[in-house]
Protein backbone atom coordinates (compact mmCIF):
# COMPACT_ATOMS: atom_id res chain seq x y z
CA UNK A 1 0.00 0.00 0.00
CA UNK A 2 2.91 2.53 1.14
CA UNK A 3 4.42 1.50 -2.51
CA UNK A 4 1.50 2.56 -4.26
CA UNK A 5 0.75 5.81 -2.30
CA UNK A 6 5.00 6.93 -2.64
CA UNK A 7 4.75 5.61 -6.62
CA UNK A 8 1.51 6.94 -7.15
CA UNK A 9 2.53 8.06 -10.85
CA UNK A 10 4.38 4.85 -11.69
CA UNK A 11 2.12 2.78 -14.38
CA UNK A 12 3.77 -0.14 -13.14
CA UNK A 13 2.36 0.14 -9.60
CA UNK A 14 -1.57 0.35 -9.94
CA UNK A 15 -4.09 0.76 -6.82
CA UNK A 16 -6.72 -0.85 -9.38
CA UNK A 17 -4.51 -3.79 -11.09
CA UNK A 18 -7.72 -5.09 -12.69
CA UNK A 19 -8.67 -2.01 -14.68
CA UNK A 20 -5.29 -1.69 -16.64
CA UNK A 21 -5.15 -2.93 -19.91
CA UNK A 22 -3.16 -6.77 -20.07
CA UNK A 23 0.52 -6.44 -20.74
CA UNK A 24 2.35 -9.16 -22.48
CA UNK A 25 2.39 -12.68 -22.12
CA UNK A 26 5.02 -14.71 -21.20
CA UNK A 27 5.88 -16.00 -24.78
CA UNK A 28 5.71 -12.50 -26.38
CA UNK A 29 8.09 -11.63 -23.82
CA UNK A 30 10.39 -14.95 -24.76
CA UNK A 31 10.01 -14.66 -28.36
CA UNK A 32 11.09 -10.76 -28.20
CA UNK A 33 14.47 -11.67 -26.21
CA UNK A 34 15.27 -14.11 -28.28
CA UNK A 35 14.70 -11.73 -31.21
CA UNK A 36 16.98 -9.40 -29.54
CA UNK A 37 19.48 -12.04 -28.38
CA UNK A 38 19.87 -13.11 -32.36
CA UNK A 39 20.06 -8.95 -33.16
CA UNK A 40 23.18 -9.21 -30.82
CA UNK A 41 24.62 -12.39 -32.23
CA UNK A 42 24.41 -11.39 -35.62
CA UNK A 43 25.98 -8.06 -35.01
CA UNK A 44 28.51 -9.53 -33.46
CA UNK A 45 29.61 -11.55 -35.86
CA UNK A 46 29.24 -8.86 -38.59
CA UNK A 47 32.20 -6.91 -36.06
CA UNK A 48 34.45 -10.15 -36.03
CA UNK A 49 37.34 -10.32 -38.38
CA UNK A 50 36.86 -12.82 -42.07
CA UNK A 51 40.26 -14.48 -40.36
CA UNK A 52 41.27 -16.92 -43.16
CA UNK A 53 43.09 -19.23 -40.11
CA UNK A 54 39.63 -19.71 -38.39
CA UNK A 55 38.03 -21.63 -41.83
CA UNK A 56 40.74 -23.31 -42.23
CA UNK A 57 40.99 -24.62 -38.78
CA UNK A 58 36.48 -25.18 -39.10
CA UNK A 59 37.21 -27.07 -41.76
CA UNK A 60 40.07 -29.54 -40.51
CA UNK A 61 37.69 -29.67 -37.78
CA UNK A 62 35.07 -31.44 -40.13
CA UNK A 63 37.39 -33.49 -42.22
CA UNK A 64 38.44 -35.06 -38.70
CA UNK A 65 34.96 -35.55 -38.15
CA UNK A 66 34.36 -36.97 -41.54
CA UNK A 67 37.55 -39.19 -40.91
CA UNK A 68 36.00 -40.13 -37.58
CA UNK A 69 32.66 -41.08 -38.83
CA UNK A 70 34.05 -42.85 -41.50
CA UNK A 71 36.53 -45.63 -39.58
CA UNK A 72 33.81 -45.96 -37.07
CA UNK A 73 31.88 -47.30 -40.06
CA UNK A 74 34.42 -49.06 -41.11
CA UNK A 75 34.89 -50.91 -37.89
CA UNK A 76 31.30 -51.54 -38.19
CA UNK A 77 31.51 -53.24 -41.37
CA UNK A 78 34.73 -54.95 -40.45
CA UNK A 79 32.85 -56.85 -37.23
CA UNK A 80 30.00 -57.64 -39.24
CA UNK A 81 32.38 -58.94 -41.98
CA UNK A 82 33.63 -60.64 -38.94
CA UNK A 83 30.46 -62.14 -37.51
CA UNK A 84 29.30 -63.84 -40.78
CA UNK A 85 32.67 -65.36 -41.42
CA UNK A 86 32.25 -67.28 -38.66
CA UNK A 87 29.04 -68.07 -39.38
CA UNK A 88 30.24 -69.77 -42.50
CA UNK A 89 33.02 -71.50 -40.88
CA UNK A 90 30.75 -72.71 -38.17
CA UNK A 91 27.55 -73.07 -40.18
CA UNK A 92 27.05 -76.72 -39.34
CA UNK A 93 26.84 -75.83 -35.31
CA UNK A 94 24.12 -72.96 -36.17
CA UNK A 95 21.96 -75.34 -38.29
CA UNK A 96 21.76 -77.60 -35.75
CA UNK A 97 21.11 -75.16 -32.90
CA UNK A 98 18.85 -72.99 -35.02
CA UNK A 99 17.66 -74.90 -38.08
CA UNK A 100 18.62 -73.98 -41.39
CA UNK A 101 15.50 -70.75 -41.70
CA UNK A 102 16.71 -69.41 -38.10
CA UNK A 103 20.79 -69.73 -39.70
CA UNK A 104 19.48 -67.96 -43.58
CA UNK A 105 18.05 -65.32 -40.95
CA UNK A 106 20.77 -64.01 -38.79
CA UNK A 107 22.86 -64.32 -42.17
CA UNK A 108 20.45 -61.80 -43.55
CA UNK A 109 19.85 -59.56 -40.50
CA UNK A 110 24.03 -59.33 -40.47
CA UNK A 111 23.97 -58.60 -44.41
CA UNK A 112 20.77 -55.75 -44.04
CA UNK A 113 22.64 -54.05 -40.74
CA UNK A 114 25.84 -53.85 -43.08
CA UNK A 115 23.91 -52.15 -46.34
CA UNK A 116 22.23 -49.82 -43.54
CA UNK A 117 25.40 -48.81 -42.48
CA UNK A 118 27.04 -48.40 -46.19
CA UNK A 119 24.13 -46.09 -47.22
CA UNK A 120 24.11 -44.00 -44.18
CA UNK A 121 27.42 -43.82 -44.87
CA UNK A 122 26.91 -42.84 -48.28
CA UNK A 123 24.17 -40.05 -47.09
CA UNK A 124 26.95 -38.80 -44.43
CA UNK A 125 30.05 -38.21 -46.54
CA UNK A 126 30.20 -36.09 -49.82
CA UNK A 127 31.42 -38.20 -52.56
CA UNK A 128 34.65 -35.40 -53.08
CA UNK A 129 36.24 -36.27 -49.71
CA UNK A 130 39.06 -39.52 -50.32
CA UNK A 131 37.56 -41.53 -47.02
CA UNK A 132 34.60 -42.49 -48.96
CA UNK A 133 36.54 -44.03 -51.92
CA UNK A 134 37.46 -46.22 -48.93
CA UNK A 135 34.13 -47.31 -48.74
CA UNK A 136 32.90 -47.84 -51.80
CA UNK A 137 36.32 -49.95 -52.45
CA UNK A 138 35.60 -51.98 -49.38
CA UNK A 139 32.24 -52.96 -49.94
CA UNK A 140 32.98 -54.06 -53.65
CA UNK A 141 36.14 -55.98 -51.72
CA UNK A 142 33.19 -57.88 -49.86
CA UNK A 143 30.41 -58.23 -52.73
CA UNK A 144 32.81 -59.75 -54.60
CA UNK A 145 33.68 -62.66 -51.86
CA UNK A 146 30.26 -62.80 -50.99
CA UNK A 147 29.94 -63.71 -54.84
CA UNK A 148 32.87 -66.06 -54.60
CA UNK A 149 31.83 -67.93 -52.02
CA UNK A 150 28.36 -68.10 -53.06
CA UNK A 151 29.87 -70.23 -56.15
CA UNK A 152 31.00 -72.41 -53.94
Amino acid sequence: MLACLVHKDCKDISMRPMDLPPGRTRVEAREDSRRVLEGERAEAKSKRSGDPFTEVERQLKQARVVGMKAQAAQIAIQSIQTKIQMLRENADVYVLIHGQQGYNEIVASLLSRMARIGEEDSRDVSISTPVSVGYSQLSERFASEDDNNSCD
